[in-house]
């Protein structure tokens, strides 16, 4: 599922199941694309997509973005952890 950047121009690929992983970021304009690697980034793999990903979060400001293998993906899985943790522990309250 495609997420357009239009103050931007960077355009990034999500996943259906999981639409604030970013899977691939694109800027055409200066030809530069950064893939998702489960493993971790390389260095100027990080940067750019660091780079890309702050401009995609520019034109979609209410949404958790992460590419994965990097700190980011990291502390948004331990944020939905903590949200599960709470709606399971409110149901159980009931």
């Amino acid at each position: 599922m495609p997420l357009i950047g239009t103050k931007s121009g960077v355009v990034g690929l999500v996943g259906s199941e999981d639409a604030e992983s970013v899977l691939l970021l694109l800027d055409a304009a200066n030809s530069e694309f950064v893939a998702a690697n489960p493993l971790g980034l390389h260095e100027d793999e990080k940067e750019r997509g660091e780079r890309l990903l702050l401009a995609l979060k520019g034109d979609y400001p209410t949404r958790d973005l992460a590419l994965p293998g990097t700190r980011g993906a990291a502390m948004l899985k331990r944020k939905h952890d903590i949200e599960r943790f709470r709606q399971t522990f409110a149901r159980m309250d009931d």
